[in-house]
């Protein structure tokens, strides 16, 4: 539910841009690259959650059709996050603060993003290897 609500407060955010006097655009820009900052970063926390309950799943199971189901869905969720983390990518080129926590020193921008997609990749491609293994 909670995507569907950000993704409805984004849709009048955005609609809402044409209608703001020129002086105030910047800062509905900004205003909206926050909002899908955070969108994606809900879709990011729920993927993890999925993908952890899959793969407690997963590791608990040793019924082949249903290691394969899972593996299936781990994929799903693996190219969905990839999907998410790219729509991440304007966000955080068109506003550099969004996503930096300095006591952390945690960073959030295209080059960490690509790097999470080269990650989740890598991901897909041990999902790969252990499907074969499972239909040996």
């Amino acid at each position: 539910a909670l995507p569907i609500l950000c993704e409805q407060g984004l849709s009048v955010l955005r609609g809402s841009l044409e209608q703001m006097p020129a002086n105030k655009i910047d800062n509905g820009r900004r205003l909206l690259a926050l909002g899908e900052f955070i969108y994606h970063s809900v879709i990011t926390t729920i993927t993890v959650k999925r993908w952890w309950l899959l793969n407690t799943r997963l590791q608990a199971s040793s019924d082949r059709a249903e290691m394969l189901s899972i593996l299936d869905q781990l994929v799903a969720l693996a190219e969905s996050e990839i999907a998410n983390a790219r729509a991440t990518i304007p966000a955080v080129e068109f506003d550099s603060r969004l996503g930096w926590e300095p006591s952390m020193e945690y960073v959030c921008d295209k080059w960490h993003l690509e790097w999470k997609v080269r990650q989740v990749e890598s991901a897909l491609r041990e999902i790969a290897s252990y499907r074969k293994m499972l239909e040996l």
